[in-house]
């Protein structure tokens, strides 16, 4: 370490003992390892984050990053790992969601005094909108010919723009307030991680407390809890289906809506309960 380095080093060090935080090792050796195990503890710390998704964001900057120095981690670096994960197949928006998890790792690292600069990294733009909607009488076809408890599943998808397998199908009771009249997402669902609450249509309001009903006598009838989640498909017919339901201009894509008609889930029973 050169004289002046050396001298900045300690005089840093001096001033962390003197305003009584801890004395960190040199930030310059820090390794990407040590920030993501931060962020993992994190989340698990804090329940912000679904861990299965985390591990799947984090696999290829694992692969990417390992041993690097997080103080080294620049554009020029993450430029590097667009052009890997583009040339292996990876979609724009994969990418850009694999870069906000190492995004949130050096801004933790930051705020532990881990990193003594946050680098302002620029990603790759979304890809074009997906293709093939439903109009509204396509979608209206649709829905009269499900389940009463898979109209409300689509309904919320339609009207929201929610994703029917990541936000729809695992929500609870607990996330439905009928009184207020709103139904929210929890922090690490959503795309962008953070939560989200919307206001119910008159429409979905009677739907949902009609759900809740049937919920309810069907568990009062075997003798059950109510189980947490509100539509959780008995059979797989919809588990195919990856697709968002958000569209533009009124649309929305036929791809949920499609596989849940197709799906064969005619049990003519609440699946699962608000």
């Amino acid at each position: 370490m050169a004289p002046q380095a050396a001298k900045a080093f300690l005089k840093q060090r001096e001033g962390r003992v003197g305003a009584g935080l801890p004395v960190l090792p040199r930030v310059d050796r820090i390794r990407y390892e040590e920030v993501e195990a931060d962020l993992k503890q994190h989340y698990e710390a804090t329940g912000s984050r679904d861990l299965k998704e985390y591990a799947r964001r984090v696999k290829h900057l694992t692969v990417a990053f390992s041993g690097r120095r997080v103080a080294n981690i620049g554009q020029v670096e993450v430029d590097q790992y667009v052009v890997a994960r583009s040339g292996q197949g990876a979609k724009n928006g994969t990418i850009r969601r694999e870069l906000g998890t190492l995004t949130k790792m050096l801004r933790l690292a930051y705020k532990n005094g881990k990193l003594l600069r946050l680098p302002l990294l620029d990603k790759p733009k979304e890809g074009p909108a997906r293709e093939g909607f439903f109009e509204r009488d396509q979608y209206e076809s649709i829905r009269r010919r499900l389940d009463a408890d898979l109209q409300v599943a689509v309904t919320i998808a339609y009207t929201f723009g929610w994703r029917m397998q990541s936000e729809v199908l695992p929500l609870q009771r607990r996330q439905l307030d009928l009184e207020a009249g709103t139904l929210r997402l929890d922090p690490g669902a959503t795309k962008n991680d953070e939560g989200r609450v919307v206001y119910l249509t008159p429409e979905l309001k009677t739907l949902l407390a009609a759900q809740i009903e049937r919920v309810d006598a069907l568990q009062r009838r075997l003798g059950a809890s109510s189980p947490p989640c509100f539509l959780t498909a008995a059979r797989g017919g919809a588990r195919g289906s990856r697709g968002g339901t958000s569209g533009r201009h009124g649309r929305r894509p036929a791809g949920p809506v499609a596989s849940l008609a197709a799906s064969g889930m005619t049990s003519g029973v609440p699946r699962c309960g608000i």
